[in-house]
């Protein structure tokens, strides 16, 4: 699983805290908070949990403390908290039963695809072979149903 990068945290909060008339200046120097505050983190982390000194149980334990802490905070001035959105690799659908070599590629795609998309998006792809009979593959984000429906729509927009 990929983290999320500092980047799409910082638009999410951006999107969700920061008021939508704020002027350049503000959400410049929010973001620079934001990357220092990231990068602390990070560095916290990696000096002081990443060491052979620490065992997992007390990172995981350290870790928990850190988070109750930005918690707690939050509930202190009334800020809601944003949370990644783990990327969700959907289920591969395939017209044959053989889909060894393909599941793996679908899956990487559609994780990719996933992970680019702005929130609210979704995506189908279709993945076939050329000539008659070949197989055909797909992985979407949307279920089954949301799928034909975009499809039929595609179809009628395109072929009249």
């Amino acid at each position: 699983m990929k983290a999320e990068s500092v980047a799409r945290s910082f638009a999410t909060y951006r999107e969700r805290v920061v008021p939508p008339d704020a002027s350049p200046i503000q959400v410049e120097e929010c973001r620079r908070a934001f990357y220092a505050g990231a990068y602390f983190l990070l560095m916290n982390c990696l000096y002081n949990l990443g060491d052979e000194a620490t065992s997992e149980e007390d990172g995981i334990a350290q870790l928990d403390t850190l988070k109750a802490e930005c918690e707690a905070f939050a509930a202190h001035v009334g800020m809601p908290l944003p949370s990644p959105t783990p990327p969700s690799v959907p289920d591969v659908n395939y017209t044959t039963s053989d889909a060894a070599e393909v599941r793996p590629l679908l899956q990487h795609l559609g994780g990719e695809i996933g992970e680019s998309l702005p929130e609210g998006w979704g995506f189908n792809l279709l993945l076939f072979q050329f000539g008659e009979g070949g197989s055909l593959f797909y992985i979407s984000s949307a279920e089954k149903s949301d799928v034909i429906a975009i499809m039929r729509e595609y179809i009628n927009r395109n072929t009249q």
